[in-house]
């Protein structure tokens, strides 16, 4: 046998290597024995995820359609046999950690088969030359080596492992299952509540504005009311006449005995009042009782009066309260000298019914017709029974 010949002869060998190694046999008739995704078939199979065809092959080099993978990942998801996850970010690390060792083997693999297609080529080109045959030799047999190695060692680890991945597949999937429908529920719960909130808030806001106006125009009606009394008042003033001076007229002097003094005393005049006609008061109000009906929280309110002088000792007063509990009500004034005053009345507080009280007052002029007040007030509710006692300070002006 010449060297040409023993060359072709250990190519043979080679080639046989490689067909005894992915000739073994399996379940299915086209799987040969020993291939290496054989026990992840027989596992998948068993577990019922992937079947066969009904002439009892498996042709595993088809290409899947959407349609089997669909059903595959069904079956796979439906079989309930993983635990749930301990957490996403383990599995997720774990399954990057695999991806990438598989593309290190796969790499590795590559380059592999890529040094043994060169050194096959190599060999070719070496077998017309006799005397390179036992290189050729030595080298086909440290190929088969690599191969028996490769078969034996490298597929098994990335057999489990990428047994593992669809494992920790499964896991996820199952685990995203759960978490979804929980995270629809609380949208909706989140949404309802932000409905409802948004709704009682409006509402609420729209109440009080409309109470709030509806106020607003009672005062507004209350100053429009005490200007027109003021205006009729002032009127009424300028169209009283103005009374005519009293003047005693001169008599002759009669002339007398030298013994008779003359009295030469002015004949006595009538002098006019100086009490003004007209008195108008305006200052802040307050109540010392915060439980009163009049103004149930401890307040300021806006006083003014008017006030009608029908002589030195008395009068008659019209006054409005403006505060949280808006009055109004009448006063009969008596002047007991010294700027004290005192006087009883009536009035009604808008929202709260018909009252009864008095008045009890102190004067201090700072200049003609001008100066500082200070009133008690105290109030009898008829409509729930209850009693009250107010406070007003302001100025004072007569005209």
């Amino acid at each position: 046998m010449n060297n040409r010949t023993k060359a072709l002869a250990a190519t043979f060998a080679l080639t046989a290597a490689f067909g005894v190694g992915m000739a073994l046999q399996a379940k299915f008739t086209d799987i040969p024995a020993k291939h290496w995704a054989e026990g992840a078939v027989t596992r998948m199979v068993a577990e019922g995820i992937v079947n066969g065809y009904p002439d009892g092959t498996f042709r595993g080099n088809n290409t899947v359609n959407r349609y089997e993978a669909t059903s595959m990942f069904d079956r796979l998801i439906s079989s309930k046999r993983f635990a749930s996850l301990e957490g996403n970010a383990k599995i997720a690390a774990e399954v990057g950690s695999d991806l990438t060792a598989l593309r290190a083997a796969s790499s590795s693999n590559a380059a592999t088969i890529a040094g043994l297609q060169a050194d096959i080529t190599a060999l070719k080109a070496a077998s017309g030359n006799n005397a390179a045959n036992a290189e050729v030799t030595a080298r086909i047999a440290a190929l088969e080596q690599k191969v028996a190695t490769l078969n034996n060692t490298d597929t098994t680890a990335i057999n489990d492992r990428i047994t593992a991945l669809e494992g920790n597949f499964t896991e996820l999937v199952e685990t995203v299952s759960k978490v979804e429908p929980s995270n629809a529920d609380l949208d909706a719960r989140v949404k309802a509540l932000e409905a409802a909130s948004s709704s009682n808030n409006t509402a609420e806001l729209s109440s009080r504005i409309d109470a709030q106006n509806t106020r607003i125009q009672k005062l507004e009606g209350q100053v429009n009311d005490l200007n027109s009394t003021v205006a009729t008042l002032q009127r009424t003033i300028n169209e009283r006449p103005t009374p005519p001076s009293t003047t005693t007229p001169t008599t002759p002097t009669t002339p007398t005995s030298p013994t008779t003094p003359t009295d030469t005393t002015p004949p006595a005049t009538t002098a006019a009042s100086s009490t003004p006609a007209l008195t108008i008061s305006a200052g802040i109000s307050t109540n010392l009782i915060p439980s009163s009906p009049f103004n149930a929280p401890l307040g300021l309110g806006i006083y003014a009066a008017v006030g009608l002088n029908l002589s030195d000792s008395f009068s008659i007063r019209l006054n409005a309260d403006l505060s949280e509990a808006p009055s109004a009500g009448a006063n009969l004034l008596l002047n007991l000298g010294g700027g004290l005053y005192t006087g009883v009345g009536a009035g009604l507080v808008f929202g709260s019914g018909l009252y009864a009280g008095g008045v009890l007052g102190f004067g201090f002029d700072i200049a003609t017709n001008f100066g500082l007040f200070l009133e008690l007030n105290p109030r009898f509710n008829f409509a729930n029974s209850s009693f009250g006692v107010k406070t007003a300070l302001g100025l004072r002006l007569g005209l």
